[in-house]
């Protein structure tokens, strides 16, 4: 059900996409160029269109109700702070990995392609594209994967929902070199949501990371010196990996063992088949096979067109 839900998706991105590319080519005297600002607010609005669509049509197939998916009873405001801060840690050691990835593997064909409609100018137009890449997308991708797919296969056990959530969040990316990344991501997300038992840490984190990209994006229009990029790089990369190191030991030493142990075990699984038989099911069943193949041809694409 979720890999054919997952097809869905690739049919209404792919649907955006070539909507948003028709809508910016110029042929001879026929031009059809939209401006940056409307062409992000056109993105921002079928991805919470379609993203919503999806997710519903998930949680219709797996019988999940909206309070199942949408969690907002997190555990004590201080386990909970230091869960995000230690997943925050985590997220920016993985966006350092990709970044390396990126410039290692661009030399052979390789790269992470983003959506790039141009730079915006002002004030409402960068508030614009603030919302349409830092707001949107944590609200609406957290409630498709950390929502309604996470949260409908809990009742088949925690660690099976993550893993599958995440493998979900990783294919979506469609990218040779960002799909392992944003996979790795999607596990500390997943793991953040059962273990606080709410999707606004994740939504918290996924807006941070948006947003300190966007943020560099427009410090890059003012032409400043590449020496305070690095510094401030530098000091975002201190600030969320120490703090992320921190959090991570504190939560180790109260917790110890009991940090991977869940408390949702699978109320389907009579013959208790161990995970791996579980995942194995999973990812050999007929749509699940074909969204693989689906997103591996992605891949292949993306990387033929870097």
């Amino acid at each position: 059900r979720v890999g054919g839900g997952m097809l869905l998706f690739v049919v209404f991105t792919s649907v955006i996409a070539a909507v948003l590319m028709s809508l910016t080519v110029t042929s001879g005297s026929s031009s059809l160029n939209l401006s940056t600002v409307m062409l992000y607010i056109i993105n921002a609005i079928a991805s919470l269109v379609g993203e919503f669509i999806v997710a519903a049509i998930i949680m219709a197939m797996c019988k999940t109700n909206i309070n199942q998916a949408v969690i907002i009873k997190s555990v004590s405001i201080g386990d909970t702070v230091k869960y995000t801060l230690a997943a925050m840690g985590f997220v920016y050691v993985f966006n350092l990995l990709l970044s390396f990835m990126n410039i290692n593997l661009s030399m052979f064909g390789f790269q992470n392609k983003t959506s790039d409609y141009g730079s915006t100018s002002g004030t409402v137009e960068n508030i614009i594209y603030f919302i349409a890449i830092a707001v949107v997308p944590p609200i609406i991708e957290e409630f498709l994967f950390r929502g309604a797919i996470l949260c409908s296969l809990r009742k088949h056990g925690d660690a099976l929902a993550i893993v599958v959530s995440a493998v979900m969040f990783g294919f979506a990316h469609s990218n040779f070199i960002q799909t392992p990344v944003t996979f790795l991501t999607g596990l500390v997300l997943a793991y953040l949501t059962v273990k606080t038992n709410s999707l606004i840490p994740a939504i918290i984190i996924h807006f941070v990371n948006n947003g300190s990209a966007v943020a560099f994006d427009l410090l890059s229009q003012l032409n400043l010196d590449s020496m305070v990029y690095s510094i401030i790089d530098f000091s975002l990369a201190l600030v969320f990996v120490l703090s992320g190191l921190i959090c991570t030991a504190m939560l180790i030493k109260k917790f110890g063992n009991k940090l991977f142990e869940f408390d949702s075990t699978p109320e389907d699984n009579p013959n208790g088949l161990t995970i791996a038989k579980r995942l194995r099911y999973v990812f050999t069943s007929p749509w699940m096979i074909i969204y693989t193949v689906v997103v591996l041809l992605l891949c292949i694409q993306s990387a033929a067109l870097a």
